[in-house]
Protein backbone atom coordinates (compact mmCIF):
# COMPACT_ATOMS: atom_id res chain seq x y z
CA UNK A 1 0.00 0.00 0.00
CA UNK A 2 1.34 3.30 -0.72
CA UNK A 3 -0.03 7.16 -0.05
CA UNK A 4 -0.12 8.91 -3.32
CA UNK A 5 -0.46 12.31 -2.86
CA UNK A 6 -3.18 14.31 -5.46
CA UNK A 7 -3.98 17.77 -6.34
CA UNK A 8 -7.92 18.73 -8.33
CA UNK A 9 -6.21 21.63 -10.99
CA UNK A 10 -8.77 24.28 -11.01
CA UNK A 11 -9.73 23.88 -7.58
CA UNK A 12 -6.67 24.31 -5.66
CA UNK A 13 -7.43 20.96 -3.21
CA UNK A 14 -4.96 18.33 -2.33
CA UNK A 15 -5.47 15.16 -0.38
CA UNK A 16 -3.82 11.91 0.18
CA UNK A 17 -5.10 8.54 -1.25
CA UNK A 18 -3.74 4.91 -0.07
CA UNK A 19 -3.84 2.28 -3.16
CA UNK A 20 -1.80 -0.44 -3.87
CA UNK A 21 1.02 -0.13 -6.21
CA UNK A 22 0.08 -3.23 -7.98
CA UNK A 23 -3.87 -1.27 -8.90
CA UNK A 24 -4.70 -0.02 -12.01
CA UNK A 25 -4.51 3.99 -13.20
CA UNK A 26 -8.76 3.44 -13.41
CA UNK A 27 -8.73 1.83 -9.48
CA UNK A 28 -6.81 5.04 -8.77
CA UNK A 29 -9.71 7.26 -10.38
CA UNK A 30 -11.89 5.37 -8.40
CA UNK A 31 -10.24 5.81 -4.80
CA UNK A 32 -10.13 10.10 -6.05
CA UNK A 33 -14.12 10.54 -6.82
CA UNK A 34 -14.07 8.18 -3.12
CA UNK A 35 -12.20 11.06 -1.57
CA UNK A 36 -14.98 14.00 -1.77
CA UNK A 37 -17.53 12.65 -3.47
CA UNK A 38 -19.54 15.91 -3.83
CA UNK A 39 -17.02 17.80 -5.74
CA UNK A 40 -16.67 14.55 -7.96
CA UNK A 41 -20.38 14.39 -8.53
CA UNK A 42 -19.70 12.07 -11.97
CA UNK A 43 -18.64 8.59 -13.13
CA UNK A 44 -14.44 8.44 -11.86
CA UNK A 45 -13.79 7.47 -15.29
CA UNK A 46 -14.23 11.30 -16.65
CA UNK A 47 -11.35 12.27 -14.35
CA UNK A 48 -8.53 12.38 -16.29
CA UNK A 49 -4.70 12.34 -14.11
CA UNK A 50 -1.43 12.90 -15.18
CA UNK A 51 1.84 12.47 -13.10
CA UNK A 52 3.15 14.84 -11.01
CA UNK A 53 6.68 14.79 -12.06
CA UNK A 54 8.74 16.47 -14.53
CA UNK A 55 12.91 16.53 -15.31
CA UNK A 56 12.45 12.92 -13.25
CA UNK A 57 11.31 15.27 -10.00
CA UNK A 58 8.18 15.57 -8.49
CA UNK A 59 5.97 18.80 -7.37
CA UNK A 60 6.58 19.71 -4.29
CA UNK A 61 4.18 21.45 -1.98
CA UNK A 62 6.79 23.85 -0.97
CA UNK A 63 6.97 24.82 -5.33
CA UNK A 64 5.67 28.33 -6.00
CA UNK A 65 3.90 26.61 -9.24
CA UNK A 66 2.41 24.34 -6.48
CA UNK A 67 1.04 27.70 -4.21
CA UNK A 68 -0.58 29.09 -7.40
CA UNK A 69 -2.54 25.65 -8.10
CA UNK A 70 -4.36 25.85 -4.71
CA UNK A 71 -5.03 29.28 -5.12
CA UNK A 72 -6.97 27.77 -8.32
CA UNK A 73 -4.22 29.39 -11.13
CA UNK A 74 -2.83 26.58 -13.32
CA UNK A 75 1.01 27.70 -14.05
CA UNK A 76 3.01 27.14 -17.26
CA UNK A 77 4.71 24.10 -16.00
CA UNK A 78 1.44 22.73 -14.54
CA UNK A 79 -0.05 22.60 -17.98
CA UNK A 80 2.96 21.76 -19.85
CA UNK A 81 2.50 17.95 -17.36
CA UNK A 82 -1.18 18.21 -18.95
CA UNK A 83 -0.68 17.72 -21.93
CA UNK A 84 -3.12 14.99 -23.84
CA UNK A 85 -0.13 12.47 -24.14
CA UNK A 86 0.95 12.46 -20.98
CA UNK A 87 -2.36 11.68 -19.51
CA UNK A 88 -2.34 8.22 -17.34
CA UNK A 89 -3.92 5.33 -18.91
CA UNK A 90 -6.65 3.38 -17.46
CA UNK A 91 -5.86 0.31 -18.23
CA UNK A 92 -1.80 0.43 -16.98
CA UNK A 93 -0.65 -0.65 -13.89
CA UNK A 94 0.43 2.36 -11.32
CA UNK A 95 4.10 0.16 -10.70
CA UNK A 96 4.30 0.28 -14.57
CA UNK A 97 7.78 2.47 -14.69
CA UNK A 98 6.43 4.84 -16.56
CA UNK A 99 4.60 5.79 -13.92
CA UNK A 100 5.20 4.85 -10.34
CA UNK A 101 7.57 2.02 -10.82
CA UNK A 102 7.99 -1.13 -8.52
CA UNK A 103 10.30 0.66 -5.56
CA UNK A 104 8.02 4.18 -5.28
CA UNK A 105 9.04 5.31 -2.34
CA UNK A 106 7.21 8.52 -1.14
CA UNK A 107 9.33 11.67 -0.02
CA UNK A 108 7.70 14.54 2.14
CA UNK A 109 6.17 17.24 0.41
CA UNK A 110 5.99 15.47 -3.04
CA UNK A 111 2.67 15.97 -5.16
CA UNK A 112 2.35 12.62 -7.57
CA UNK A 113 -0.84 13.08 -8.94
CA UNK A 114 -2.41 16.15 -11.06
CA UNK A 115 -6.53 15.59 -11.16
CA UNK A 116 -8.74 17.18 -14.06
CA UNK A 117 -12.11 17.50 -13.59
CA UNK A 118 -14.45 17.48 -16.81
CA UNK A 119 -16.09 20.51 -17.63
CA UNK A 120 -19.23 19.99 -16.14
CA UNK A 121 -20.19 24.09 -17.61
CA UNK A 122 -19.01 23.28 -20.95
CA UNK A 123 -21.52 24.25 -23.81
CA UNK A 124 -21.22 25.60 -27.34
CA UNK A 125 -21.60 29.00 -28.36
CA UNK A 126 -24.64 28.48 -30.09
CA UNK A 127 -26.47 27.19 -27.41
CA UNK A 128 -25.89 30.52 -25.25
CA UNK A 129 -29.35 31.90 -26.13
CA UNK A 130 -31.61 31.36 -22.69
CA UNK A 131 -29.08 31.50 -20.81
CA UNK A 132 -28.44 34.41 -17.96
CA UNK A 133 -24.75 35.52 -15.86
CA UNK A 134 -24.01 35.66 -12.52
CA UNK A 135 -20.20 37.63 -12.00
CA UNK A 136 -19.41 38.91 -9.07
CA UNK A 137 -16.33 38.18 -6.47
CA UNK A 138 -15.74 37.51 -3.04
CA UNK A 139 -13.31 39.41 -0.90
CA UNK A 140 -10.94 37.94 0.66
CA UNK A 141 -11.51 34.25 -0.16
CA UNK A 142 -8.12 33.44 -0.39
CA UNK A 143 -7.65 33.25 3.43
CA UNK A 144 -11.17 31.07 3.18
CA UNK A 145 -10.07 27.45 3.16
CA UNK A 146 -12.44 24.94 0.79
CA UNK A 147 -14.55 28.55 -0.71
CA UNK A 148 -13.62 27.97 -4.38
CA UNK A 149 -13.79 24.17 -4.12
CA UNK A 150 -18.26 25.10 -2.56
CA UNK A 151 -18.47 27.32 -5.45
CA UNK A 152 -17.46 25.27 -8.34
CA UNK A 153 -19.55 22.24 -6.66
CA UNK A 154 -22.76 24.59 -6.25
CA UNK A 155 -22.06 26.12 -9.96
CA UNK A 156 -22.02 22.11 -11.55
CA UNK A 157 -24.91 21.46 -9.04
CA UNK A 158 -27.20 24.03 -10.99
CA UNK A 159 -25.59 22.65 -14.50
CA UNK A 160 -23.72 26.35 -14.45
CA UNK A 161 -21.93 26.29 -17.93
CA UNK A 162 -18.21 28.40 -19.02
CA UNK A 163 -18.88 31.44 -20.77
CA UNK A 164 -16.96 30.63 -24.35
CA UNK A 165 -15.87 34.72 -23.76
CA UNK A 166 -13.95 34.10 -21.01
CA UNK A 167 -11.82 31.70 -22.72
CA UNK A 168 -8.28 32.26 -22.01
CA UNK A 169 -5.01 31.31 -22.28
CA UNK A 170 -6.71 27.51 -24.06
CA UNK A 171 -8.51 27.15 -21.01
CA UNK A 172 -12.01 27.93 -19.17
CA UNK A 173 -12.59 29.95 -16.69
CA UNK A 174 -15.51 30.62 -14.37
CA UNK A 175 -13.64 31.33 -11.40
CA UNK A 176 -10.72 32.83 -10.50
CA UNK A 177 -8.52 35.18 -8.08
CA UNK A 178 -7.83 38.53 -8.95
CA UNK A 179 -5.64 39.39 -5.44
CA UNK A 180 -7.28 37.96 -2.66
CA UNK A 181 -10.59 38.22 -4.14
CA UNK A 182 -12.29 35.09 -5.68
CA UNK A 183 -13.99 36.39 -8.88
CA UNK A 184 -16.96 34.46 -10.49
CA UNK A 185 -18.55 34.76 -14.02
CA UNK A 186 -20.96 31.45 -14.93
CA UNK A 187 -24.03 31.50 -17.31
CA UNK A 188 -27.32 29.41 -15.86
CA UNK A 189 -29.99 28.31 -18.20
CA UNK A 190 -32.90 30.78 -17.34
CA UNK A 191 -35.80 27.99 -17.54
CA UNK A 192 -39.22 29.73 -15.37
CA UNK A 193 -38.68 27.05 -12.78
CA UNK A 194 -35.15 27.19 -12.15
CA UNK A 195 -33.77 29.38 -9.22
CA UNK A 196 -30.72 28.87 -6.20
CA UNK A 197 -32.44 28.82 -3.24
CA UNK A 198 -30.38 30.61 -0.67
Amino acid sequence: MVKLFCAVVGVGSVFPVDIDISETVGDLKKKIKEEDPDLFSFGAARLKLYLARGDDAWLNSRDEDMKALKKGEIPNRIKHLMREELQMLEAWDLNDEIYFGTNFVRAKGDIHVLVELPSPFAVPPVQQTGLWLVRGSIANAISTKGIRAKLYRLAGMYLGYYDPARFTDDCHSALWYEGKALCIHVLFKTDEDFKIES
